[in-house]
């Protein structure tokens, strides 16, 4: 999708139908909604896709609008990687992220190569 303001491409997360009456899904929702705007205002670094906005579908389910992060997975990439040194590194890179979250009381609850 693109932003038709800057021009950028931009995710478009939304609450799945199926959720749509769920009071859990919609707190989740709305928490990590919550989240995202702590990381936006208190983490330095490009280790978290930034909240660009939030709405509702005209079928009233809520949306997050997410900066398109232009980059390989880590399952796209950890086969390149044959050196361990660089594997360490980016294990590095991870644990210093979750501990971004952690310290803000966050924990992230879909952690996954696909999501790194």
């Amino acid at each position: 999708v693109e932003d038709s303001f800057s021009h950028d491409s931009v995710v478009l997360k939304v609450l799945k139908r199926q959720h749509a009456g769920s009071p859990s899904a919609l707190r989740d929702f709305d928490r990590e909604k919550h989240i995202l705007s702590i990381l936006e205002d208190n983490l330095e670094g490009d280790h978290f896709a930034r909240l660009i906005g939030t709405g509702k579908a005209s079928d009233g389910r809520p949306f997050l609008v997410l900066e398109k992060l232009h980059r390989e997975t880590l399952r796209e990439r950890l086969p390149q990687i044959t050196l361990w040194s660089r594997r360490l590194e980016i294990g590095l890179q991870i644990a210093t992220a979750l501990g971004a979250l952690h310290s803000r009381r966050v924990m992230h609850r879909d952690l996954k190569p696909t999501n790194i």
